[in-house]
């Protein structure tokens, strides 16, 4: 039986977020934020079809602008956050009215007589143009083409902007990262802030994630060429890793069957393994790009599978035996039959190479019903999904 290619689809504007959707266990969807100066923003929902043919599109107005950011609730798929930036040019209006006599007359009624003044525009000034930058929480709704606003975080800085919003893994907190700071915002009361954790940096936060162990109450955060994770109840320092992907960590996700086990990427070209209680020498790096890396991504349930999307217009799948729960699992076990030989066991090599975009690849996903299907998006707009090959798969499942 012939192996199935990977699919395209080209959207119209320039992007830089994909998400899958982890409460969606039926259909194969993704979310892509489009990026425009010029053009109207959308929320894309691409659904794949069973048969592997074909991808469809659902378009959804982003009126508050461009999408650098996005996420989805592990609770309810049709609930998203979007990271935003908005350019405003203000402007100021002086006007005359000319008060002394009037222009014409109009009737209200029979009885009144209304007096029409001249307005003379004077003059107009325009002032810089300032940036809004902000989370939206919204709600996807049926079939109309419009999201439902559900609440708004607008940053009162005028600089920097909304680097993420990313979900607690319980779906009732946000994380929102913007410059220097991580805010935890209560989904069910209008991103309403419960927290505040700042960094003492002079370069803006990268990325932050919770670490979905020990009740979700870990909050990793990446700046410069530092990740500390922070304890969320306390506030204290959970642990920090420095010297991470100089001269800056871009991205970071946890193992999400392992625990104490984060990827790092970064302007190294590297993807980087740690162990967090043991930081002061990495546990493995993956040196597969040829420029920066932009984001990484553990696959939700194989967790040997990890996928790494760089500038350099490429996107890597690699295995991670060594590092994987299975790995750790079988050390307890005896080998009882052929299946599990070595041979027929993926070790820590790389799997895919995918060269089929042209422009940076910013972003990548898993989806939420199928552990074996991924995605990524380019700058230019263009999305492959794709699928982890069938003797890979068997690999994996020892079969």
């Amino acid at each position: 039986m012939t192996e199935a290619l990977s699919l395209m689809y080209g959207i119209d504007l320039p992007a830089r977020s994909i998400v899958g959707l982890p409460a969606e266990q039926e259909r194969t969807l993704f979310l892509v934020g489009t990026l425009s100066l010029k053009q109207d923003n959308e929320v894309c929902l691409l659904e794949v079809d069973d048969d592997w043919l074909q991808i469809t599109k659902r378009s959804f107005n982003h009126p508050a602008g461009e999408i650098w950011c996005m996420s989805s609730s592990p609770i309810d798929s049709n609930i998203i956050g979007t990271c935003y930036v908005a350019c405003i040019r203000e402007f100021f209006i002086r006007i005359y009215i000319n008060l002394a006599r009037p222009s014409s007359y109009a009737y209200l009624s029979s009885k009144f007589l209304i007096p029409i003044y001249i307005v003379l525009v004077k003059n107009i000034f325009f002032g810089d143009d300032t940036m809004r930058t902000g989370v939206g929480l919204w709600k996807m709704n049926g079939d109309e083409s419009n999201l439902v606003e559900l609440a708004q975080y607008i940053s009162p800085s005028k600089t920097g902007r909304c680097i993420s919003a990313e979900f607690h893994p319980s779906g009732n907190k946000m994380a929102i990262a913007v410059n220097n700071s991580v805010l935890i915002a209560d989904v069910t009361n209008s991103l309403k802030t419960e927290n505040s954790i700042s960094i003492d940096s002079k370069a803006p936060i990268s990325a932050s994630v919770w670490n979905p162990h020990s009740n979700g109450n870990t909050l990793a955060i990446a700046y410069d060429t530092t990740v500390k994770g922070i304890d969320v109840l306390s506030l204290q320092e959970a642990f920090c890793i420095k010297n991470v992907n100089s001269p800056r960590v871009r991205n970071l996700d946890f193992n999400p069957n392992v625990q104490h086990v984060v990827a790092t990427c970064g302007d190294d070209f590297r993807v980087v393994l740690w162990d967090i209680r043991k930081v002061d020498m990495p546990l493995k790096i993956l040196q597969d790009h040829s420029h920066w890396v932009w984001c990484v991504k553990f696959n939700p349930i194989h967790d040997q599978l990890l996928l790494s999307a760089g500038s350099d217009a490429r996107l890597f799948l690699n295995s991670l035996e060594s590092l994987s729960s299975e790995s750790i699992h079988s050390l307890t076990l005896e080998p009882d039959d052929s299946s599990s030989s070595p041979e027929n066991v993926l070790g820590d090599e790389r799997l895919e190479k995918m060269e089929e975009h042209e422009e940076s690849v910013y972003s990548c996903a898993w989806a939420g019903n199928d552990p074996w299907i991924f995605a990524s998006v380019s700058f230019d707009g263009r999305v492959i999904v794709s699928k982890v090959k069938r003797h890979h798969k068997y690999a994996i499942l020892r079969l």
